[in-house]
C-alpha cells in the first residue's frame, strides 16, 4: 500500500506518518511539506511544495496511491473566518480533487475534529468551517472518512506546533495512563489515530464514515491483539485486536465443565513505541500456567485433563514409560492382594494415585 501524508508535521500528522513507516504493509510513505522534514527512512519520500491550493506543479507525483491521510490544519485562536477557511477548507479541497484525478479509487481520510458541525448551524466558527470541508469531501468520488478525535495524548516523540496545547499535553502527560482507564471512550493517542487511519485505508475494514474517539480506539486495535486459547486438544492461537508491539497478557483459566479447560488472556499495553527506521521484537502472549501444564500433560501422555490438581502419581501412573510399585505397566490390570497379605503388603500393592489421604 502506498500513502500520502499532509500535515506530517504536525501532531496528529506525526502520528500518522509514524503508524504508516512502522506497517510492513505500506511500501512507500510520501509527505508533502512546505519545509523538510527530520526524519529520514528508506520508504519515505518528500514532496517540498509551496501553494496548497494548486498542486499542478507536482501533479505527476501523485500518481499511484492508495490512501492519503490529511492532517494539515492549524488553530483558530486569533484567526479570522477568511483565514481560517482557506487552511481548513480549500487546502482540502484542493488537495481531494488533484488526488481525485491521479489517483482514482483513493481512500482520503481527512483529520477533523470532536465538536464539527455538518450543520453550519453552530456558534463556533471553527465548528462550521470543518462541518462544511467533511459535507464537501464525502460529496466528492471517493470513499472517504472523517476523523473527529477528543483529546489526543501525544506519544513516541509527537509534539503539537500549537504553544498553549504543547502547555496542556505536558502538564496531563503524567496523568494520561490514569485518564486513560478513566474515560477510555474520550481519550486516544497519535499512535491509535495513525494505526486507525492505516485500518480504515485497508479494503473491507468496515468503517463507519465518521469516527469518534471510541471508533478510532477500536479501529486502531483491530489487528493487534492476540488471544490465547489453551485446552486438552492443544494451544492455539486466534488472532484478535492487540494494541502494540509490547504487551503485557493476564491469563486467566476457568473450567467450564469436567471435560473441558480453558485459558482466555486479558492484554493490557504500553504506548511506548520504536522510533521510525527500526524495529521492535513483537512478544508473545503468556498462557496461564495451570493451562499450560494442562497442555503439556495432554501432549506427553495422551490423557485428557478432566479434573484438577494432577498428582504426581498420576502422571508416573499415566506415562507410557513408567511403572508403578506393584511392577506393572499402566495398561495391565493390578494386581489382586494374596490372600492373606497384611495390610501394609496390600498398601503397597495399591497405585500411589489410587491411595485416599
Amino acid at each position: 500500500m502506498r500513502v500520502i501524508v499532509f500535515g506530517a508535521s504536525g501532531m496528529i500528522g506525526y502520528g500518522a506518518l509514524y503508524a504508516s513507516l512502522r506497517d510492513d504493509a505500506v511500501t512507500e510513505v510520501v509527505a508533502v511539506v512546505r519545509t523538510p522534514l527530520d526524519v529520514a527512512h528508506p520508504r519515505l519520500r518528500q514532496i517540498v511544495h509551496a501553494d496548497f491550493t494548486d498542486f499542478t506543479a507536482i501533479q505527476d507525483e501523485l500518481t499511484g496511491l492508495d490512501a492519503c491521510f490529511y492532517c494539515l490544519g492549524v488553530s483558530a485562536v486569533g484567526r479570522s473566518e477568511a483565514e481560517y477557511t482557506r487552511v481548513t477548507y480549500d487546502y482540502a479541497l484542493a488537495a481531494a480533487r488533484a488526488l481525485i484525478t491521479a489517483s482514482p479509487g483513493l481512500t482520503f481520510v481527512y483529520v477533523s475534529g470532536e465538536g464539527t458541525d455538518p450543520t453550519g448551524q453552530s456558534r463556533q466558527m471553527w465548528a462550521r468551517v470543518k462541518g462544511r470541508t467533511e459535507n464537501d469531501l464525502r460529496a466528492l468520488p471517493m470513499t472517504a472518512y472523517m476523523f473527529r478525535p477528543g483529546f489526543v495524548q501525544p506519544v513516541d516523540g509527537a509534539v503539537s506546533r500549537t504553544p498553549l496545547y504543547r502547555r496542556i499535553y505536558r502538564a496531563t502527560a503524567a496523568l494520561h495512563p490514569m485518564l486513560g482507564r478513566l474515560f477510555p471512550r474520550h481519550i486516544t493517542t497519535t499512535d491509535a489515530v495513525g494505526r486507525a487511519m492505516l485500518a480504515a485505508a485497508r479494503p473491507g475494514s468496515g468503517a463507519s464514515a465518521v469516527l469518534r474517539n471510541p471508533d478510532i480506539n477500536r479501529l486502531a486495535t483491530a489487528r493487534r491483539r492476540r488471544r490465547w486459547r489453551c485446552h486438552p486438544a492443544g494451544l492455539s492461537l486466534i488472532r484478535e485486536p492487540w494494541r502494540s508491539h509490547r504487551t503485557n497478557a493476564k491469563a486467566h483459566v476457568t473450567t467450564r465443565s469436567s471435560s473441558k479447560i480453558r485459558a482466555r488472556s486479558q492484554e493490557t499495553a504500553r504506548t511506548r513505541q520504536p522510533r521510525p527506521g527500526t524495529k521492535e521484537v513483537e512478544e508473545t502472549g503468556l498462557v496461564g500456567l495451570a493451562a499450560a501444564i494442562g497442555n503439556a500433560v495432554s501432549h506427553a501422555t495422551g490423557r485428557r485433563i478432566r479434573s484438577l490438581p494432577v498428582t504426581i502419581g498420576q502422571l508416573m501412573h499415566w506415562h507410557p514409560a513408567t511403572r508403578d510399585m506393584a511392577g506393572r505397566t499402566p495398561s495391565q490390570p493390578a494386581a489382586s492382594p494374596a490372600p492373606g497379605a497384611t495390610a501394609d503388603e496390600r498398601l503397597r500393592q495399591i497405585p500411589p494415585h489410587e491411595r485416599s489421604s
